[in-house]
């Protein structure tokens, strides 16, 4: 992890860690922890501490992608 605030993406990837050291992951499993990492690097891309409380334009296509990948974390937390 590094310093920031928020380490959102060191979080997934430390969880991807800890599970890979476990061992007996499947593909798929190995598949959705990887995903997650993308998932916090879309995420963390929109909304790190230096992009907030600014007045900034936000696309239809950006919020589409950060509802999507939050969505997408949200409904495979427990498989994760």
């Amino acid at each position: 992890m590094n310093s920031d605030a928020h380490p959102v993406v060191g979080w997934a990837r430390f969880l991807e860690w800890q599970r890979i050291l476990l061992g007996g992951l499947t593909q798929q499993d190995q598949q959705r922890l990887k995903e997650a990492v993308n998932k916090a690097i879309l995420k963390y891309s929109y909304w790190r501490p230096e992009l907030r409380y600014k007045t900034i334009e936000i696309t239809e296509r950006q919020l589409l992608e950060v509802r999507g990948a939050a969505k997408w974390l949200v409904e495979n937390q427990k498989q994760l």
